[in-house]
């Protein structure tokens, strides 16, 4: 659903699904820095990167359903009622090998997108800096886990 170019039309689509009374339930990603599974990769790459603008907050993508009053907007306009937004937190376990799951986030996620077309050494300095930066989140059972920040919705037609 945070990939739809029309969420409008998507969630009305979906309605259609439903019987009356049916009920809708998905979990979306909060903000980029409540999630640092993503923000902090990204913040320790970023002095290898070039400059960027600010992404679209509308466009389709992971964050693209942070704001709540956006779904309470996409989704009463679809024909949903009773929304329901509640915070939804967590940890997100990656595993244990930190080189690993640093090279990972060069290939999904928004580093991904960031570090585009950049050479070996470049990519090769930022899977370092990464890396270094998720031992932040290394728990006393050897697990990479950074936090998460969710919206669990829930709604009816």
């Amino acid at each position: 659903m945070i990939f739809f170019d029309d969420p409008a039309g998507a969630f009305a689509n979906l309605r259609t699904a439903l019987k009356p009374g049916g009920r809708l339930a998905f979990i979306c990603w909060r903000t980029a820095p409540e999630n640092r599974w993503a923000s902090a990769p990204l913040a320790a790459a970023r002095p290898f990167l070039p400059d960027q603008p600010p992404p679209d907050p509308l466009a389709p993508g992971p964050f693209a359903f942070a704001d709540p009053d956006r779904i309470r907007a996409i989704l009463g306009g679809a024909g949903f009622r009773d929304i329901h937004i509640e915070k939804q937190d967590g940890v997100m376990a990656m595993g244990g090998d930190s080189a690993v799951i640093a090279g990972q986030t060069l290939q999904i996620g928004p580093l991904s997108r960031a570090v585009g077309e950049a050479d070996a050494a470049t990519r090769a300095r930022i899977v370092e800096r990464v890396q270094s930066a998720l031992e932040e989140f290394r728990t006393a059972e050897g697990e990479i886990a950074p936090p998460t920040a969710c919206w669990l919705v829930g709604a009816r037609i």
